[in-house]
């Protein structure tokens, strides 16, 4: 289905790639793609929880600027975009049930990571950390309270600001309402 939109929306734009203009307009050709070719759009899975119904599934897809958050529910076959976008890159999703959210680590531009709760339905998104540092792989703690565990790692950067080299990895516990 990523492949037939992203045709469609070729298709569609099509005339930008026309005339005088196209040299200046023509962006796939100008990251090495061909227009035809979308059998080398790669997508692949980042992430899946279980949803909230019993028997739903939560996950995450990744790919050439394609991203996003679905849900799945497997007796209708019906499968639900959440969210997507190209700024929403989701990994490591862990559901409670309990409390009805979401915890996940999420991507930055400048190579770091943060750990972010939400609602199933990505309402109520919040990031939980920042810095520069690597957070990922968060857990539920099993209880009453909202707390979680997750593993984190400081980057070290040389001067020009790119990653050299990372710091031990330590587990860290958060409670989410303290």
């Amino acid at each position: 289905e990523v492949r037939e939109r992203l045709a469609r929306v070729a298709q569609r734009n099509a005339w930008k790639m026309q005339g005088s203009g196209a040299q200046f307009m023509s962006g796939r050709l100008l990251w090495g793609q061909n227009a035809e070719d979308d059998e080398g759009i790669v997508m692949s899975v980042r992430s899946l929880t279980r949803g909230s119904a019993n028997g739903h599934i939560l996950f995450a897809l990744g790919g050439q600027g394609v991203n996003g958050l679905f849900s799945f529910d497997p007796e209708t076959l019906s499968e639900t975009r959440v969210v997507h976008g190209a700024d929403h890159l989701y990994e490591d999703l862990a559901l409670d049930r309990r409390h009805n959210m979401v915890v996940c680590s999420t991507l930055r531009r400048d190579g770091s990571s943060s750990i972010a709760v939400m609602n199933p339905d990505a309402t109520g998104y919040a990031d939980l950390t920042e810095g520069d540092s690597l957070d990922f792989n968060p857990s539920w703690v099993p209880g009453e309270r909202r707390e979680i565990v997750y593993a984190s790692s400081g980057i070290a950067r040389d001067a020009q600001g790119t990653p050299r080299s990372f710091a031990p990895t330590v587990i860290h516990r958060l409670d989410i309402d303290t």
